[in-house]
């Protein structure tokens, strides 16, 4: 449930970005969608969509007018605009539509096309990975702007992925596509007219993407990072793309092992590199000390140079007081806190009884203190585990964080299904009983499947003190 949220925000918004425009007049729609800050953005995408159609694309009058409309429509999304984002949506996919329907065959209007028509219209993942493949393929064949083309790859392999079905047994077209992705993103970056705001979510969801991949740093980021820092030098945001693939690239050289597996050299490395993103991650908090992601990754930065917990807690205080929903922010912390790294046993659930009754947090984050259980069943043999579970301070702790999560009018039902799998765990078989109807929808395979889920119901049921004999 995690990883993704800031990518779908970006392809919502991209998504948005899509629709736009061609049932708004251009003359109408500009002052009321796009603000003074957005406007540069604009016309930087104004030029390298419809400008870029008029120079190198597949013109005709029988499309043209419709073509030009949904391009426009695009670059006012990607410029972030304020208004309504919905009628821009709807126009855009009216419009290329309608150029489409006429039988345009130019590169840009049939990716806009499948991304924001065709995509919704396949009946399956290996229609929507072919429709996307193809628009990628014609796209990274025509003159059209590289970051265009980047997007392209990214949205085919991230098709192909869901097609796999895994993150590790990815299709081969979905690495050739990652490939050209990576490709892309270097010519994109060695363009200083690109906005700073556009290199940055490229790179946001490249990084997301290739985070795990053992080329991060050498097969791409090496290659755009003097691009970066020249081009857009007081853009704190590249400075923050900097520390998190230099915090990847530090665990790549350390490995994920116990420390006395670590080789001197690679603890040298290790350190060297986490000492690179701590300063990036300091430079970008002196460019704008308003963004609660950079303390939120500096957490994670902390803990792995040994900065001592004063450090860290100043850090995780500032995440806090700019969001105090930030789970993310907590769960850092949390990992700071278990045995293996700078904490305790008692220091980890001191600090998610602090979080459940913390009336100044928000969101989520009475929830941590599940997770403070969650990770210390861990530390506890696969045989003994029940036996954890089992303890009625678990169970209390359990309760508390989630009937406090439950009490706010904000609380997202779907986290029943979690309370209902602890209840079940901690053998507490009215609060299961009682959960089951509240969670609305099932997902079955959170549970094992709907045969194993049907049973836990079934003995809660039997065993529920509650239920009408």
């Amino acid at each position: 449930m995690k990883r993704r949220a800031l990518l779908v925000v970006l392809a919502f918004a991209t998504f948005a970005t899509s629709a736009l425009a061609a049932d708004v007049p251009s003359s109408a729609a500009k002052p009321s969608v796009l603000t003074n800050q957005t406007e540069s953005r604009f016309r930087w995408n104004y030029k390298t969509l419809v400008g870029d159609y008029d120079r190198v694309g597949t013109r005709n009058s029988k499309w043209d007018k419709e073509a030009r409309a949904a391009l426009e429509g695009f670059a006012r999304i990607r410029a972030n605009p304020t208004g309504e984002l919905a009628l821009l949506i709807r126009g855009v996919s009216n419009s290329v539509e309608k150029a489409v329907s006429a039988g345009c065959t130019d590169p840009m209007v049939n990716y806009v096309h499948v991304r924001y028509v065709g995509r919704m219209r396949a009946t399956t993942l290996q229609q929507e990975a072919d429709l996307f493949q193809q628009a990628a393929e014609e796209l990274l064949a025509s003159d059209y702007h590289s970051l265009r083309k980047a997007y392209a790859c990214y949205w085919t392999t991230e098709a192909f992925r869901r097609l796999s079905g895994s993150r590790t047994n990815l299709a081969r077209t979905a690495t050739t596509y990652r490939g050209w992705l990576g490709t892309n993103i270097i010519e994109t970056a060695k363009d200083a007219s690109v906005p700073g705001a556009e290199i940055y979510e490229l790179c946001t969801m490249a990084l997301d993407e290739l985070e795990y991949m053992t080329g991060l740093y050498d097969g791409w980021f090496k290659f755009i990072e003097p691009h970066l820092l020249n081009h857009w030098p007081e853009d704190y945001r590249l400075y923050f793309i900097k520390g998190r693939v230099y915090r990847h690239y530090a665990w790549r050289a350390r490995g994920y092992g116990y420390a006395d597996s670590v080789s001197e050299q690679n603890f040298k490395l290790f350190n060297e590199r986490l000492e690179v993103a701590a300063e990036a991650l300091r430079r970008a908090w002196k460019l704008n000390s308003q963004d609660p992601k950079i303390p939120t990754e500096m957490i994670r930065v902390v803990r792995g140079l040994e900065l001592g917990r004063d450090e860290m807690e100043k850090w995780f205080l500032r995440a806090m007081a700019l969001d105090p929903a930030n789970y993310t922010a907590c769960q850092h912390k949390m990992f700071y806190l278990e045995p293996k790294w700078h904490g305790s046993e008692a220091d980890m659930l001191a600090f998610g009884r602090e979080c459940a009754a913390s009336r100044k947090w928000k969101g989520r984050v009475p929830l941590i203190l599940a997770e403070a259980h969650d990770a210390l069943a861990r530390y506890v043999p696969q045989e003994n585990r029940d036996r954890y579970w089992k303890q009625p301070h678990v169970w209390k702790d359990i309760r508390s964080a989630y009937e406090t999560y439950f009490s706010s009018p904000d609380a997202e039902q779907r986290w029943r299904h979690n309370y209902v799998r602890y209840a079940h765990w901690c053998g507490q078989w009215n609060v299961l009983y009682e959960q089951v109807p509240k969670m609305g929808w099932t997902n079955y395979p959170f549970f094992g499947g709907k045969e194993a889920f049907d049973q836990m119901a079934r003995t809660a049921k039997e065993k529920s003190t509650k239920v009408a004999k």
